[in-house]
């Protein structure tokens, strides 16, 4: 039988696999440390192979304009990480207008408010969280458990 070819083919997938990784990995400390030298060495091969946090950041620094609801989403949430509330504001809304209805949407809506000072519209959203978060509530891990928990006594004492 052919079971030599067959092994080839998995250790030639394995080679190809750990090329990509390490290719990958250098393509991300270059970007890190000097944008312009990584995009020059691999233009944009490796680009959407990118974790999801460098690739929304690179995205951003590059200026591609979002395409749908979760390019918002997360383009508030790094406007938001960066302090730029207002904007963050602006992105999750376009989220929303585009049809989305996470969970996350609401929750980070929410945090924005608040530090905003706008308490009304963030328990608002922290409630709009809860209720989505209600139906799956028998599958929430313990990070999930302990976040409901914080917004919930986060509404009772305001």
């Amino acid at each position: 039988m052919e079971s030599h070819v067959l092994g080839h083919s998995v250790a030639g997938f394995m080679e190809e696999h750990d090329l990509y990784a390490t290719e990958l990995q250098k393509f991300q400390q270059l970007l890190a440390e000097k944008p312009n030298e990584a995009y020059r060495r691999y233009g944009l091969c490796l680009f959407y192979g990118l974790p999801d946090d460098v690739l929304v950041r690179e995205r951003a620094r590059l200026q591609f304009p979002p395409r749908d609801a979760l390019d918002h989403y997360n383009q508030g949430a790094l406007e938001s990480a960066a302090g730029n509330h207002r904007e963050a504001l602006a992105h999750y809304r376009k989220a929303m207008s585009a049809g989305a209805d996470l969970p996350e949407l609401y929750y980070n809506l929410a945090l924005t408010y608040r530090e905003l000072g706008e308490t009304r519209e963030a328990k608002k959203n922290f409630q709009r969280y809860l209720a989505i978060i209600q139906e799956w509530e028998d599958e929430w891990n313990q990070e999930e458990l302990e976040t409901a928990e914080e917004v919930r006594a986060y509404l009772e004492s305001s």
